[in-house]
């Protein structure tokens, strides 16, 4: 049998040495052609093998949910953390004072539902640490809605609007409190601020 500098035997040369065989030893055609059907198998597995279209259909379907997966969860990770800053900045304020409401209201420039200045505003006089302890265990959930009430009672500050109707021009007054705070939680993080509680009691605003 001819072998090539390769090593390999040429396909077209082993049919040729197959049929010689064949021919001139009959006894040995059955083992001859054995040997070659499965060197030409062996050879199609390992290289020329492609997957079935259904195979490869499935692998498609399957990157794309994952990939769909992959982005949806981005998207709602985004979504919560653009509300918690904004409830960090909107509530908590580890050295708001009472008269400190006009002025801050008018930095933040917050308003309400009707386009006007917010008619009521609340502060956790906290640091931002804290206040998501409440999410994470600091807190008891108020029925089957994401409300966490406090377990600890927080200081606050509630800006109240005495006049004016838009900014820069709305005035404020501020008064403090001790009590505990209702939060809504997203992915353990606060995200909205729904009222507080004298010390004690649950529920409410």
């Amino acid at each position: 049998m001819y072998i090539n500098q390769a090593g390999l035997v040429p396909s077209t040369i082993l049919w040729e040495k197959e049929t010689i065989i064949i021919k001139t030893r009959p006894h040995k055609k059955a083992h001859c052609r054995q040997r070659y059907l499965r060197g030409q198998k062996t050879t199609n597995q390992s290289h020329q093998r492609p997957l079935k279209p259904v195979v490869r259909d499935l692998v498609m379907t399957f990157q794309k949910a994952f990939l769909f997966l992959v982005l949806l969860c981005a998207t709602v990770m985004a979504d919560v953390n653009q509300q918690h800053n904004h409830f960090l900045k909107q509530h908590v304020n580890g050295e708001m004072k009472t008269q400190a409401c006009e002025s801050q209201m008018r930095l933040l420039k917050l308003n309400g539902p009707d386009g006007k200045c917010k008619v009521k505003n609340t502060f956790i006089v906290a640091n931002p640490k804290q206040v998501i302890q409440i999410c994470t265990g600091g807190g008891t959930p108020q029925g089957n809605n994401n409300l966490v009430q406090s377990n600890n009672a927080f200081f606050i500050v509630i800006c109240t609007r005495t006049g004016g109707d838009s900014h820069p021009n709305c005035t404020y007054k501020g008064s403090s409190a001790t009590k505990n705070v209702i939060i809504a939680c997203e992915r353990k993080l606060p995200v909205h601020y729904d009222g507080d509680v004298d010390i004690g009691t649950t529920g409410g605003k």
